[in-house]
């Protein structure tokens, strides 16, 4: 690796490591995965976003994880609250999506919508990068890897 190439990736390591406390956190727990210089390299645009930006992106990701689910669903009280916490744009994307054949998940209250996408980027992540987000929610996730890259990518 050049020294040019490895510059940009201590200065990406700083970022990632100096934005918020919970990563301080992270990068400083003798029990998280190291995080090598492999996957610095594969640190997405998102992860150096400040948080808003990255509620607004789970939020997004976890409705294209339920196009399917939107694009059939009659329930306009579920199909509302989640414009409400989404925004009826992300819903229109994800039901743009719809039947595409992007991984699915199974129905999720409005509430869990947030929860559901924060799940969705974890996963995406290569392991060691897992550990400089917050912690993971409760939040059941039958996606792999690839497969959260595929919405995260498609969001």
């Amino acid at each position: 690796m050049s020294a040019v190439a490895r510059a940009a990736l201590a200065a990406l390591g700083r970022d990632l490591g100096g934005v918020a406390a919970p990563r301080k956190r992270a990068l400083a727990d003798p029990a998280a995965l190291a995080i090598r210089w492999e996957e610095l390299a594969l640190v997405p645009g998102w992860l150096r976003q400040d948080e808003a930006a990255r509620d607004t992106l789970a939020r997004r990701v976890a409705a294209l994880a339920l196009a399917d689910e939107l694009a059939r669903s009659i329930d306009g009280a579920w199909l509302g609250a989640l414009a409400e916490v989404a925004g009826s744009a992300a819903i229109d994307h994800a039901i743009a999506h719809a039947d595409t054949g992007l991984p699915q998940c199974a129905w999720v209250a409005a509430d869990a919508l947030a929860p559901l996408g924060h799940a969705i980027l974890r996963r995406s992540l290569a392991p060691g990068l897992r550990t400089i987000l917050p912690p993971a929610s409760d939040t059941p996730l039958a996606l792999t890897a690839g497969e959260a890259r595929q919405l995260v990518a498609a969001a």
